[in-house]
């Protein structure tokens, strides 16, 4: 075994000593006496680099206290100027390496650090954005309820305003007009002014986006899968327009062809 192959056994072998015994301290002190008693032998930085990095930050500083004890051990017992320059190199390296690793441990705890608080803060604006974008949809909600209120009450009143003004000009020539004739004309009247007023209401659910349909399976016609009929369609979502529009033609009928 070569000496630098015993150093990094020497090395390794203090990984596991977390408070060395005076026994300990001497076994090592023998070792490292019979490594640096060559004097043509000088221990690798790059190996003592590439050794220190697969080692944690505590078990990298607790090496370098034991190299210290170690150290003094030496000195007491053999005071050799060749072990102790080559013993104050190697304790120089690994605390200089020790050092530089324990900066590259606080950028990259501070790195990651840096990230986790970018990371909150994505997730942060992301939540507030969907805050946002919920409070616009109410509040463009708001206005297009607004609009289909005011729209529906508009409607009403220009509709009954009509069909009361209608009724009034039928009620003002009642002794001159036929029972059959005034009852046709009241039905197509109601017949009008329904369908006008739903035609309206219509229009502002469209515009308003809000629909007046009964729920349906899918309101979106274009993706329904059952691909319903124009009349089965409006059945389905208008089914009081049809009823109320077939109850004033079979009036209609009735009176047109029974009422003489």
């Amino acid at each position: 075994m070569d000496r630098a192959e015993e150093l990094r056994d020497a090395l390794d072998e203090m990984t596991g000593l977390l408070e060395p015994t005076e026994k300990e301290i001497q076994r090592l002190a023998e070792k490292f006496k019979e490594i640096y008693s060559d004097n043509v032998f000088r221990h690798s930085y790059y190996e003592i680099s590439q050794q220190l990095e697969s080692l944690s930050g505590d078990v990298r500083d607790n090496i370098c206290d034991i190299i210290d004890l170690v150290m003094q051990r030496i000195e007491r017992d053999c005071p050799s100027d060749n072990i102790s320059k080559g013993m104050t190199k190697l304790y120089d390296h690994l605390k200089l390496e020790t050092l530089r690793l324990a900066r590259m441990d606080k950028v990259s705890y501070l790195s990651e650090k840096a990230e986790k608080a970018l990371s909150e803060a994505q997730e942060l604006n992301s939540k507030s954005q969907i805050g946002v974008d919920s409070l616009k949809r109410r509040v463009d909600g708001f206005h297009g309820q607004s609009i289909t209120i005011l729209g529906i009450f508009s409607g009403l009143v220009l509709g009954f305003s009509a069909e009361i003004q209608l009724l009034s000009e039928s009620f003002a020539n009642i002794d001159n007009m036929h029972m059959r004739n005034m009852l046709l004309y009241l039905l197509i009247i109601g017949f009008v002014v329904f369908n006008t007023l739903f035609m309206l209401m219509y229009a502002i659910s469209k515009i308003a986006d809000h629909s007046i349909a009964v729920l349906c399976k899918d309101r979106d016609c274009t993706t329904c899968t059952e691909n319903h009929r124009a009349i089965t369609r409006l059945f389905r979502k208008y089914p009081y327009i049809l009823i109320f529009d077939l109850i004033i033609i079979v009036a209609i009928a009735l009176v047109y062809f029974f009422i003489k």
